[in-house]
């Protein structure tokens, strides 16, 4: 997905950007730096100035194909790197001690860097399809 701002579109008064253009999509698909995920199948909350856009878009005369929820993909590979299972430790002994330390400083690391990596990410974009497969900018969220 492009992120460069082609033009606007107007929609009951209210200006929604172009952000780029492709086809809907019918399952959760990673599209260059972004996942992205039809609305119906998107398990977080949304906030109420999204919810209000897309009732918005919906009550327009606007034609859609669907609407999406993209997350920055960097995001999501992080949640499935920071899966980490602690080693099992059956008597307490120096050696077992010092593998728990050493995976407890790795951990912690791990997830330093995770939090100085999600402050560069971007935040969640609500996007509305429409059947001319421009995708319209309706609303971004801090997550």
């Amino acid at each position: 997905m492009d992120t460069k701002l082609f033009q606007k579109v107007m929609v009951d008064e209210k200006e929604f950007e172009i952000i780029g253009s492709g086809e809907m999509i019918d399952k959760p698909t990673f599209i260059g730096d972004w996942y992205c995920i039809p609305l119906k199948q998107y398990e977080s909350t949304i906030p109420v100035p999204g919810i209000q856009a897309i009732d918005r878009i919906l009550k327009s005369d606007l034609r859609i194909r669907g609407i999406i929820v993209a997350e920055d993909a960097k995001k999501i590979k992080q949640k499935e790197a920071i899966k980490i299972n602690p080693p099992k430790m059956d008597g307490v002994n120096l050696a077992a001690l010092g593998v728990a330390l050493t995976a407890a400083m790795s951990l912690g690391f791990l997830l330093f860097v995770g939090l100085l990596s999600m402050l560069m990410t971007f935040d969640p974009l609500l996007i509305a399809i429409t059947e001319e497969n421009q995708w319209l900018l309706l609303y971004e969220w801090e997550s």
